[in-house]
């Protein structure tokens, strides 16, 4: 658009989420959540999260259960990862019940990826996936003060080393 003598691109940012290479379409992977029998229709949404220290974006998938039963909402997660992993061959990063209020819409009912990638990254839903997170005991349980990962110096025995710098091995083991 000519827009006061400026050219002016306008259109919709991507709603692709590209992990490993590999674009995926947030509509087709709400459509797929949207068939899992626990999940309210219309009340999907895929949105790409990137870590500061990645490279590639994590999916967060969130969805309004049909039913408030914490052992039904983890049937249904359950189920979702499994037709998301069956239909795409990746599996959600974050799978994240929510309320409809929390699914921000359009006047006219499209739902804004954005919005919730704004709210995912400013802590909204920490709680919500902490609390699934243990419910589920997977890979997230392991709280950051349990565990931190720290590389420390070991002397090896039986290996040349040399003192020297220049001429210093460098070794890493398990």
């Amino acid at each position: 658009v000519i827009h006061q003598g400026a050219l002016t691109i306008v259109g919709r940012e991507t709603e692709a989420i590209i992990i490993k290479g590999i674009n995926y379409h947030a509509h087709e992977i709400e459509n797929i959540t949207e068939e899992v029998t626990g999940v309210e229709p219309s009340f999907a949404a895929a949105v790409a999260i990137r870590q500061a220290d990645s490279t590639t974006d994590q999916l967060a998938l969130f969805f309004v259960p049909k039913s408030a039963a914490e052992n039904e909402i983890i049937t249904t997660m359950q189920t979702i990862r499994y037709q998301i992993g069956r239909a795409f061959g990746i599996t959600p990063a974050y799978l994240i019940p929510v309320d409809k209020a929390q699914i921000p819409k359009t006047a006219i009912g499209k739902i804004q990826r954005k919005l919730l990638n704004q709210d995912f990254y400013n802590g909204e839903f920490d709680k919500i996936v902490q609390h699934y997170d243990v419910l589920l005991e997977n890979t997230n349980t392991l709280p950051n003060w349990f565990h931190k990962k720290v590389w420390q110096a070991v002397p090896l025995v039986g290996l040349p080393v040399s003192n020297n710098p220049a001429k210093g091995t460098l070794i890493f083991a398990d």
